[in-house]
């Protein structure tokens, strides 16, 4: 584990239909866990909205 990865957390978010939630939820993760947050991974349940088009844009995994 890159030592950076010490005591951070992985964040994972698992969505369907979330396009709505999303890009607010993640821009206030990025913003507010900065020191805390080592990834933040979004699960799609096959989405028929634009929630896996927001978390790429937002560029986490």
């Amino acid at each position: 584990m890159p030592e950076s990865y010490n005591n951070k957390i992985s964040v994972i978010i698992p969505t369907l239909n979330e396009e709505e939630n999303i890009g607010e939820l993640l821009q206030f993760l990025k913003q507010n866990g900065k020191d805390h947050i080592a990834d933040i991974i979004v699960c799609d349940a096959k989405s028929e909205d634009e929630t896996t088009a927001i978390a790429k844009k937002m560029e986490v995994r």
